[in-house]
């Protein structure tokens, strides 16, 4: 009888200390994928980064970035990151026209220590002009005029096979 009160005063004292102390865990901050918008931006264009931040006493977002062709990297730049409902945001324009890609992360103050995410390199889709052909005719990859070419060849060759079989 003695032994079973023992064992049910110390489920009890271990019970109301589990109840009665407070656990506090700290979320480990962490840095979720960037989203962009256009995902596949052109030079000279504007792009919004989101990105899903979480972790305690978060103090501040800021997106690094900087624009790069083959062989030279433009001036790096940082934008602070705006906390929209659930994410932080920035909107920025790219500058440069001849850049084919974009380096960028994100750097997170929480509780005085800095963390940044992983550096990504995105490559940039070609810049469309708009849609414009400058009234040439030409999309913007081949010399304007060449395309005649094949058809006056095609149109020759086709009048020597007619005019044989009319002999």
């Amino acid at each position: 009888m003695k032994n079973r009160r023992e064992i049910i005063v110390f489920v009890g004292v271990v019970l109301l200390s589990f109840l009665v102390t407070n656990v506090v865990v700290a979320v480990e901050p962490t840095i979720g994928e960037v989203i962009l918008n256009p995902d596949k931006p052109e030079p000279q264009s504007d792009v919004t980064f989101s990105v899903d931040v979480t972790g305690d006493n978060v103090s501040s977002v800021w997106l690094a970035f900087k624009e790069c062709k083959p062989g030279l990297c433009y001036q790096n730049k940082n934008v602070s990151m705006t906390k929209v409902g659930e994410n932080y945001e920035a909107n920025v324009t790219l500058e440069s026209a001849d850049t084919t890609y974009i380096t960028y992360h994100i750097e997170m103050n929480s509780n005085g220590e800095w963390i940044h995410s992983e550096s990504v390199d995105l490559t940039l889709a070609e810049k469309t002009n708009g849609g414009q052909n400058n009234g040439n005719g030409n999309d913007g990859e081949k010399t304007p005029g060449f395309e005649l070419v094949p058809v006056v060849i095609a149109v020759g060759i086709a009048l020597l096979l007619f005019g044989r079989k009319r002999l």
